[in-house]
């Protein structure tokens, strides 16, 4: 009987182990992440990036879409782990140098299926940033200065260089494959304006998944529960001389289907009352 309990006790253990270790093994399902090649003034027409808001700042949010892929025959849904989106705010040669805070008060992420003109997405994470830092007081959204791979900042028109702030909120749910729209939106005491990240997927150098040279906009901002989706847009003649994505990846773990789990434990509950009939066998029979 003790031996039963023991294997029992260590299948049990071995799938928890596994189950951990999904968790921490999150796929990147959409990638769409910073350009490589192309970057600021010196690229001249073959310029790759770009960021993004509207006038007025607190009225309208720059967003995008992307689509959630089939997860597989063994499971139905996505829990998204986490969504990686880069700003650029604030002269990196600011003295003393600028951080996030010290003109954004709140940072909110807005996500859900996509649908008509009209159609609202709830706030699925939102964040205080900390006055004179770039930490926030939500332990899901983390705020981290960071450069293009070459090391170079981001470089305005004028020819300033401005930090790149990468943001990732985590825990954001579950939902179901398919397509999803996002808006990603910061507000401060001055109507500050929040410039969300794109490229020209032709002219990045780095996997550009799901781009299609369209972004959406959004009515509301970082400080509302939800916002609601005004339409599509072109930056190819609004402001730019190409088209443009917003750049973002998108790390999710396939949710198995009910019936895989019900199989597995059905498995060792079998196993385990055949175990315990086979000790039970050997303690009844006579001894010769």
């Amino acid at each position: 009987m003790q031996l039963a309990h023991k294997r029992l006790r260590m299948m049990l253990a071995g799938i928890l182990f596994c189950l951990a270790f999904q968790d921490v093994m999150a796929d990147l399902v959409i990638d769409r992440g910073l350009p490589v090649e192309n970057l600021n003034n010196v690229a001249g027409t073959s310029r790759s990036n770009v960021a993004w808001d509207f006038a007025p700042a607190e009225t309208y949010i720059s967003g995008d879409d992307f689509v959630l892929p089939d997860p597989g025959a063994s499971a139905t849904k996505w829990r998204i782990d986490t969504i990686r989106v880069w700003v650029v705010a604030g002269n990196t040669n600011a003295t003393p140098p600028f951080e996030l805070g010290d003109r954004y008060d709140t940072v909110s992420l807005f996500l859900g299926e996509a649908g008509p003109v009209g159609t609202s997405i709830g706030r699925v994470k939102t964040a205080g940033i900390i006055a004179n830092s770039h930490a926030t007081n939500n332990s899901d959204v983390i705020i981290t200065p960071v450069t293009y791979s070459n090391g170079e900042d981001y470089q305005t028109s004028s020819g300033d260089f401005v930090q790149i702030w990468q943001i990732d909120f985590n825990n954001l749910g579950v939902f179901n494959p398919g397509p999803l729209v996002f808006a990603v939106d910061g507000v401060g005491p001055n109507d500050a304006y929040w410039f969300n990240h794109a490229s020209n997927a032709a002219l990045s150098g780095s996997t550009q998944q799901g781009s299609n040279n369209e972004m959406l906009w959004f009515t509301g901002n970082a400080a509302d529960t939800s916002v609601t989706l005004g339409g599509t847009w072109d930056s190819n003649g609004y402001g730019w001389d190409k088209s443009s994505d917003h750049n973002i990846q998108v790390f999710a773990t396939a949710i198995p289907e009910p019936g895989t789990w019900i199989l597995i434990l059905s498995g060792i509950l079998l196993l385990s009352m055949t175990t315990n009939g086979r000790n039970y066998l050997r303690r009844s029979l006579p001894q010769r």
